[in-house]
């Protein structure tokens, strides 16, 4: 997220920006105004517990070729769970970049996954796709938490959980 201005001088959080910028980098276009940033870090494992199965139709036209992944993760500030893909070309310890896609409030991991069609883009494009999940227990309407001052931090509260 990146913050801006409103034009009378209020400050407004961006969401535009950074995907914008995610996809630029997936199209070839590097990081817009970061010369020499030609994309993400590598991933050196997949993390992750069982397998998913497959969209039937929801997201994909069947089952992509790649590998469905599901898990959690926990540290001090909560546990998340978290769908994923990753492109049937990807071999353990071999660095991809990594997309993680936060659904909005009312939604679930799962409705984004389908919406975006991001597996499809993934297994296209070679790069691993994250989806956590934000549960009603840490907000009434499964929004993610970014206006409180714990999860603005890197290192403590959702950031800490998400990456």
């Amino acid at each position: 997220m990146l913050w801006n201005r409103w034009a009378d001088g209020r400050m407004r959080v961006s969401l535009l920006a950074p995907l914008l910028a995610v996809l630029a980098m997936l199209f070839g276009g590097g990081i817009p105004g970061l010369p020499g940033q030609p994309g993400l870090p590598g991933l050196p494992g997949l993390p992750g517990g069982g397998a998913v199965p497959p969209l039937g139709g929801g997201g994909t036209t069947g089952p992509l070729p790649g590998h469905y992944f599901s898990g959690s993760y926990m540290n001090a500030a909560g546990t998340r769970n978290y769908l994923g893909y990753a492109p049937s070309g990807y071999k353990q310890g071999t660095a991809l970049p990594l997309v993680v896609a936060l659904h909005g409030c009312t939604q679930s991991a799962d409705t984004l996954r389908q919406q975006t069609k991001f597996d499809n883009l993934a297994e296209a494009k070679s790069f691993v796709v994250v989806y956590p999940e934000q549960p009603s227990s840490a907000n009434p309407l499964s929004c993610w938490n970014w206006f409180n001052p714990n999860d603005m931090q890197r290192g403590s509260g959702e950031p800490s959980i998400i990456a």
